[in-house]
């Protein structure tokens, strides 16, 4: 069990930043299933009770950098565990709040932000392998399914694994199909890496038993811009683009 109050992890809460606020990026993560969780000047907080996402209002996140958001209370203790695992970081201010900002690879954008008083939120992060296939109606999301990973397309994926790693993540699979690949988790996200060239943009990625029946309600039910993905049965798979171009990859188990 990882201790999120820990200095030696990266905070009590985590959200992806997926784009600057505007009422049609909101209008589409509300279709998603996604809830407004927490509305400020500064930003909207959305979930869908598996995967936050963040809505920024004040221009301080790159809009074409999706990031990975740390949300703690203690910030002096994180920049000493990064200091004494020799990370380097950034110094910056996010949402007019000290934050810490940290590049891996060049590849994996995160920020710490402090914010007091602390965040309140109830968040479960369930991996795949909690679930029993008969329990498909017991996933986060009632039209996408069980949030999967956030996909990065690396060049190498070893020295990426051992960065995140001194972070505070853990290996759940470090495998080799048509690509190497791993997943990792901190116990608040989970992150994929894939040594390919077959995409370049981070994706996310919903997995479902039942993917076939939600697909079918998607096409049907939603104003979502839902297509097919190349090479794959089209039933069994679908991808979601976002106003903002992000895509979402769905997927039967």
């Amino acid at each position: 069990m990882l201790l999120h109050n820990s200095p030696f992890f990266l905070g009590l809460h985590c959200a992806h930043f997926v784009g600057n606020f505007s009422q049609e990026l909101k209008k589409h993560y509300l279709d998603l299933s996604y809830n407004v969780i927490i509305e400020t000047a500064s930003f909207d907080l959305m979930s869908d009770n598996s995967l936050n996402i963040l809505l920024s209002k004040d221009q301080s996140l790159n809009q074409n950098q999706y990031s990975i958001v740390y949300f703690t209370d203690c910030l002096e203790a994180k920049k000493q565990f990064l200091r004494n695992q020799n990370i380097n970081y950034n110094a910056t201010i996010i949402f007019n709040s000290d934050t810490v900002h940290l590049n891996i690879a060049n590849k994996i954008k995160m920020y710490i932000i402090e914010h007091k008083p602390k965040l309140k939120l109830n968040h479960k992060l369930i991996m795949l392998n909690e679930l029993q296939p008969q329990e498909h109606e017991h996933y986060p999301n009632n039209l996408c399914g069980l949030y999967g990973e956030i996909s990065f397309a690396v060049q190498d994926i070893k020295p990426i694994i051992l960065s995140l790693k001194k972070l505070g993540f853990k290996v759940v699979v470090d495998t080799v199909g048509h690509y190497p690949w791993a997943i990792l988790t901190d116990g608040l996200t989970i992150i994929g890496l894939h040594q390919t060239n077959n995409f370049i943009n981070p994706t996310i990625t919903y997995f479902a038993v039942d993917m076939v029946e939600r697909i079918q309600k998607l096409k049907h039910n939603t104003e979502l811009n839902l297509t097919n993905v190349e090479g794959l049965n089209q039933d069994k798979a679908a991808k979601i683009i976002a106003p903002n171009q992000l895509e979402y990859f769905l997927f039967s188990l």
